[in-house]
């Protein structure tokens, strides 16, 4: 049995409607056991992480962890029409995409790494998928 409050009364037999939070449709359906199919606060969970045998691991950890983001964090992908990749995940995306990552000077990368910048110099299959998902939200 369950216990609800309310800041009005009701009525025996009235309709009471119930508010459960903003979630994704997998926690709705895990905690609540329902979801709702045009719910604009569903995404995809992704975990992503720094392969250890990545030859420049310990140079990306370094700048992950400079921004306060771990080698391996979980992100999620938003259904959301004006979510696009910024926040902690572009900065993951950018640190995990770098090419000529030897010649990265620690000091002068991380303002980059969290700039919101359109030229973010991103590519590869993971980017690829990342834009269809965008496109087809």
């Amino acid at each position: 049995m369950s216990e609800c409050f309310s800041h009005r009364g009701f009525t025996a037999g009235s309709q009471v409607f119930i508010f459960y939070g903003i979630r994704r449709n997998a926690d709705f359906l895990v905690h609540s056991g329902f979801f709702y199919p045009d719910n604009q606060s569903d995404g995809v969970k992704i975990l992503l992480g720094i392969s250890k045998s990545d030859p420049y691991y310990d140079i990306r950890t370094q700048l992950l962890n400079r921004i306060r983001i771990s080698s391996t964090s979980d992100f999620v992908l938003s259904r959301a029409p004006d979510c696009g990749l910024e926040g902690p995940l572009l900065a993951f995306l950018r640190v995990f995409n770098m090419t000529k990552v030897n010649r990265i000077r620690i000091s002068s990368t991380s303002d980059f790494i969290l700039s919101r910048a359109p030229d973010c110099g991103l590519e590869g299959p993971l980017l690829a998928f990342l834009r269809v998902f965008n496109m087809t939200k």
